[in-house]
């Protein structure tokens, strides 16, 4: 409650509408209960987002929803343990709310929290057919942000993060199965963060603002309990999403309409 001491009376400054484009970097990978490697998948996926936002006295706080879009190249072994090379096609969307609290003129502390669904469909190869697996997860974390004195009219800033997550979903559409709802197991998370921004010069633009931001995130994802596998209410097996770690290098452009 002392992170929130007082805003309520303090004074919010009209809402800043800020758009972004920009490339990430990702990487996802598997891992069996031995710690052996199942898949590796990369690529370079392509995102998009539009945010809010807004200061209120000593607080800002930051909107934003987001679409990331691409292909990752697929690395792995089939169901008979044979090597496997095929791609993944991922659409990520994510709406995550930010809150920084001034501590002193160049440090803050920061607060989070992020609702994430992800759509990966494994394309088929030769006999190997393929099929569409949906996650959906909640992250929560805590962070710090350190600003940097103005450089020649720029302000720059670096932040970490490190969060957490319960136990999300995954939907699972094996071909010839019923779907299927698997049980993730719970997340981790570490991120690092570099911005710089200016002004627009010159008339109207003098209203515009822009960054450039580089985010390096890790994340795991523990491995989630067996479900069982239908066939037309028939059991004809089993699955369990196994321990996965992802992460991600992105670089954003970032466009900001001050009032």
């Amino acid at each position: 409650m002392a992170f929130l001491h007082g805003m309520a009376l303090a004074d919010c400054s009209l809402p800043v509408p800020a758009l972004d484009a920009g490339v990430w970097h990702s990487r996802w990978e598997e891992f069996n209960a031995q710690g052996r490697k199942l898949l590796r998948e990369e690529g370079t996926l392509h995102t998009q987002g539009l945010s809010l936002g807004s200061d209120c006295g000593a607080m800002h706080w930051t909107g934003r929803i987001s679409q990331v879009n691409g292909l990752r190249a697929y690395r792995g072994v089939s169901s008979t343990d044979m090597p496997l090379q095929t791609s993944s096609k991922i659409k990520q969307q994510q709406a995550r709310l930010v809150v920084l609290r001034e501590v002193s003129e160049a440090w803050s502390l920061g607060a989070s929290l992020g609702y994430r669904r992800i759509q990966r469909h494994i394309a088929g190869v030769g006999l190997v057919e393929g099929y569409p697996e949906r996650f959906d997860d909640w992250q929560a974390a805590a962070g710090l942000r350190y600003a940097l004195a103005d450089w020649n009219g720029l302000k720059v800033s670096a932040e970490a993060w490190l969060g957490a997550g319960p136990r999300g979903t995954m939907l699972l559409r094996l071909p010839h199965a019923d779907p299927a709802t698997l049980g993730l197991g719970p997340s981790r998370m570490a991120q690092l963060g570099l911005q710089i921004g200016g002004k627009l010069a010159g008339g109207l633009t003098d209203r515009w603002g822009w960054q450039l931001r580089l985010d390096q995130v890790a994340e795991r994802f523990a491995a989630g309990a067996g479900q069982a596998i239908f066939r037309n209410g028939i059991l004809i097996g089993g699955a369990a999403q196994p321990e996965t770690h992802q992460s991600a290098l992105s670089l954003l452009g970032i466009l900001r309409w001050d009032f």
